[in-house]
């Protein structure tokens, strides 16, 4: 899979990747970004991670004006967004809160569901 970042850097999920953390709606997507906030866009690379945002049910005209501009300046970190929803649509998700899918060479080998920068700290730590 691979998907272009809100600077429309592609990015691919390859054997590489050990955690994707996915926000289907805006609640998880602020848990995600206060994590990076307080741990620094590093801890993406540290940890062989990737944000990845579904904003396919984001009005595209909202999205283009106003939502991609922002995470452009305020987002110094890349954000993979599903702007269709095609590439996310099989991947689970519960309301308010980010999925983190383990992989292990592609193969997904753990999910959770974390509602906190604490929980998302935590679900990482144990791999």
């Amino acid at each position: 899979m691979t998907l272009l970042d809100q600077n429309d850097v592609p990015h691919t999920v390859d054997e590489s990747v050990r955690v994707i953390f996915f926000a289907r709606e805006m609640e998880g997507g602020k848990v995600i970004q206060a994590l990076l906030a307080e741990q620094g866009p590093a801890y993406l690379t540290k940890n062989r991670a990737l944000y990845v945002a579904d904003i396919h049910e984001m009005p595209s005209l909202i999205a283009k004006m106003i939502a991609i501009p922002k995470m452009q300046d305020e987002r110094p970190y890349p954000t993979l967004l599903d702007r269709d929803g095609k590439a996310t649509a099989a991947f689970p998700s519960e309301e308010g809160r980010v999925t983190i899918l383990k992989l292990n060479r592609l193969k997904v080998v753990g999910i959770e569901y974390r509602g906190s920068v604490a929980g998302l700290k935590e679900a990482v730590a144990k791999r």
